[in-house]
C-alpha cells in the first residue's frame, strides 16, 4: 500500500527537525567547551595581573608608605620602579585598578592601608569578569618613641578557646635597651562580637569586671586603658595569651593597636585561615 503524500511529509519535518535540534546540541557543546578553555585561560592572565598589581603596591609601600594615599590608580614603571600613574592600566582586553582606602581612618596613628587589585574583562559582549586581591597593609618600619622597640609576632597566632572565641599566642619583644610599658590598647575587629578579657603573660590586664577601663564588654575600637603592662629589655618574648570574645570570632580580621606610656603607637594587623 502506498503512503499518503501528507505523512511522508510529516515523517521528512520530523527528521528534520531532530537533525537540526542533534546539530545545535553539539555546536552549543563545542562552543561551550570553547568559551570555557578561553574563559580559563584569560582568568589565569586576570590573576597574574592583579597579582602583579598586588606586588608592586608591596614595593611602593616598601619605598615610602606615604604614597598609598586613598583613591583609585593605575601602575607604570619608572627608573626600575613601581610608581602610580593614572586611574586604572588598560591592557587591551584587560583593564587593572588598584583601589586603596584607609583602615579606622578615624583614629590618626593608625597606618593600615587596604589594598585591592582589580582587573574586569569581557568573555564576550555581554559577560563582565572580574577578579579581586585584597591585603592589608602597614607601615612595618614604624620607629617612633617606646613603640619603636617593640616587635609584634603573629607566626604562632591562632583562634582557640570555646568556639573559637579567643585570639591567642601573639609574641611582643622590647628590642631596646630601655623598659617600655604598654598602657592601652585597641583592638578593632569585622563582626558584631563584644570582647571580654585581655591576658598577657599568664595576667589578666583587662577585663569586664576589672582590672582596667572601660568597665563591660567592648565593641570593635574601643581604646582600652589596661593595667599598665612592663615589657622588659633584654630581648624576652612575652606572650599575649588572648583576647576573649563573647563569641566565634572565625572568618575575623583583627587590627590591633598598642599604645605606649610616651603616647606612641605600634599596631599591627591579623587575619587568619
Amino acid at each position: 500500500m502506498k503512503p499518503k503524500s501528507g505523512q511522508s511529509l510529516i515523517e521528512l519535518l520530523i527528521a528534520m527537525s531532530i537533525l537540526v535540534l542533534a546539530v545545535s546540541a553539539v555546536t552549543f557543546l563545542v562552543l561551550d567547551v570553547y568559551t570555557s578553555n578561553r574563559a580559563g585561560k584569560e582568568r589565569i592572565i586576570a590573576n597574574f595581573l592583579a597579582r602583579e598589581g598586588e606586588e608592586a603596591v608591596r614595593s611602593i609601600r616598601d619605598r615610602d608608605f606615604d604614597e598609598l594615599v586613598p583613591g583609585s590608580y593605575g601602575l607604570a614603571l619608572s627608573g626600575g620602579k613601581w610608581i602610580f600613574s593614572g586611574n586604572y592600566d588598560d591592557y587591551g582586553k584587560f583593564k587593572r585598578q588598584i583601589i586603596i582606602s584607609n583602615v579606622a581612618s578615624d583614629i590618626d596613628e593608625t597606618d593600615i592601608k587596604k589594598i585591592e587589585s582589580r582587573v574586569s574583562w569581557k568573555i564576550n559582549p555581554l559577560r563582565q569578569e572580574s577578579i579581586s586581591l585584597v591585603d592589608y597593609l602597614t607601615d612595618w618600619q614604624q620607629t617612633q618613641g617606646d613603640a619603636g622597640q617593640l616587635s609584634v609576632d603573629l607566626s604562632l597566632a591562632k583562634l582557640g578557646g570555646k568556639d573559637n572565641s579567643e585570639l591567642k599566642n601573639i609574641k611582643i619583644k622590647n628590642n631596646g635597651s630601655d623598659d617600655i610599658t604598654i598602657d592601652k590598647i585597641t583592638v578593632w575587629w569585622n563582626n558584631s562580637r563584644l570582647i571580654e578579657e585581655i591576658r598577657i603573660n599568664g595576667k589578666e590586664v583587662w577585663s569586664e569586671t576589672g582590672p582596667g577601663t572601660p568597665l563591660g564588654k567592648q565593641h570593635s575600637g574601643t581604646e582600652i586603658d589596661i593595667k599598665d603592662f612592663k615589657v622588659k629589655s633584654g630581648n624576652k618574648s612575652y606572650l599575649i595569651d588572648k583576647f576573649k570574645f563573647d563569641g566565634s570570632m572565625k572568618g575575623a580580621v583583627f587590627m590591633i593597636l598598642f599604645r605606649m606610656t610616651d603616647g606612641s603607637t605600634k599596631y599591627t594587623f591579623v587575619q587568619l585561615q
